[in-house]
């Protein structure tokens, strides 16, 4: 054990030491094995150089010296370590930043901010921003150069820290821009303007764009026909609904007309998915929307109808009977078995209908179903519903009579599956 009145000499020793040991590294040329070196002595000795004011010199004069040379990942490097804040020049700073905002080289700029905490001029920014909507010259230029705007603008802000500060007429293009993102489904970039630029749009900028999203249809079905547009919308309007801009009854039903009346039911779908109001129609414009559907033998449509409005359709059974006589002579008797399901009537065709059908599927099944035989059996199966299958053999006669023969062969195919 030391005695008491030797110990504090004995630190003292070591103490000098240590400052030896300090004083030495300085004599380094290579200011990482300066730092690397005073840092592991202050950590395995707990003692604090007695020269700080020299080290923070060497320091700074390396901070210097890499700046020049722009080697920034050696001036982070040492500030993690010494926790010594670069004191740059900010004129020689602001000088570098104005090349750099020229040559939109963003990340570099960021990577001094980072270090040195030092901001460009407001005026050098909104110099920058400024020329970015003088670049575009009207708002009808396009969707892509809005795109490259809003991104480049986003990009430097982020780096900078500067929000574009606009006058009102630039202000007023801005919302035009954003606006017009947004009715194109790019509401990412109207995002990136938002959270990194500070670009917020106007209730009316985002009403605008959502009435030019609702216009064109919100369908919810994925994989639908024309499914890449519709689902974009239908995302489009979801982003706008997260942002506060959603929809008043009486503005939906309009919107549930006009869709109705195209009969575009996954429109009207998207929109009860959306905004969760359903549809306030009439039993006659609900009824005239599926005379539509009728005509244009997009059956299933019927089905989302009811859903929507709870209305069942009403038809003649003259009316269902052409509709399944043009389906099943196509080829498509499932879409006839989706009607008589649909309208629970049971419309009966004739056998030349069947014939045609059976003639058709030879295209049809190997375009839609890959060939699938399974598919083309379960369809002459389902042809039995619409006719009296006791009939099938005058049917057959009739045909062999008349000289028809692939409508008398296309018979016998039904016969031979019907009997299985």
């Amino acid at each position: 054990m030391i005695p008491k009145e030797n110990a504090a000499e004995m630190q003292k020793a070591v103490d000098g030491d240590v400052q030896a040991a300090y004083r030495s590294l300085l004599k380094a040329d290579n200011i990482h094995c300066i730092v690397d070196g005073v840092e592991l002595l202050k950590k395995t000795t707990g003692v604090e150089p007695s020269f700080a004011n020299e080290y923070a010199e060497r320091v700074q004069k390396a901070y210097k010296t890499y700046f020049k040379e722009r080697k920034y990942t050696g001036m982070n490097d040492i500030r993690k370590k010494t926790r010594i804040r670069p004191e740059l020049d900010r004129t020689e700073v602001k000088a570098v930043y104005e090349g750099l905002i020229k040559k939109e080289e963003f990340e570099e700029l960021a990577e001094i901010r980072r270090i040195c905490s030092i901001r460009p001029d407001k005026k050098t920014m909104n110099d920058y921003y400024g020329g970015l909507l003088q670049s575009i010259k009207s708002e009808k230029i396009g969707t892509i150069m809005f795109m490259r705007m809003a991104k480049r603008l986003g990009e430097a802000a982020k780096a900078t820290g500067v929000k574009p500060e606009f006058a009102p007429v630039q202000e007023k293009f801005v919302q035009k821009i954003i606006e017009a993102l947004i009715a194109s489904e790019e509401e990412e970039y109207a995002e990136e303007l938002w959270k990194r630029a500070g670009l917020v749009p106007s209730e009316k900028t985002m009403r605008n764009a959502r009435n030019a999203l609702l216009e064109s249809g919100p369908d919810y079905h994925e994989f639908s026909e024309g499914h890449a547009q519709w689902y974009g919308t239908f995302s489009a309007l979801q982003w706008l609904k997260e942002k506060g801009c959603g929809i008043t009854d009486e503005e939906a039903q309009g919107f549930y007309r006009k869709y109705f009346k195209k009969s575009d039911i996954g429109a009207a779908e998207g929109l009860k998915k959306l905004y969760g109001m359903g549809p306030k129609l009439s039993e006659e414009e609900v009824q005239a929307t599926y005379r539509k559907i009728l005509n244009t033998d997009k059956f299933s449509s019927m089905k989302e109808v009811k859903k929507l409005t709870g209305i069942s359709p009403k038809f003649d059974l003259t009316d269902v009977r052409e509709a399944c006589e043009r389906r099943i002579a196509s080829g498509h008797v499932n879409q006839a078995v989706l009607l008589r399901e649909i309208t629970g009537l049971e419309p009966k065709v004739g056998w030349e209908t069947l014939a045609k059908g059976v003639d058709m599927m030879h295209w049809v099944i190997p375009g839609v179903y890959g060939g699938d035989l399974i598919t083309q059996y379960r369809f002459y199966k389902d042809m039995s519903l619409f006719v009296d299958t006791k009939e099938a053999e005058a049917a057959i006669t009739m045909f062999e009579k008349e000289g028809k023969d692939r409508e008398a062969n296309a018979i016998k195919t039904l016969v031979h599956v019907w009997s299985k």
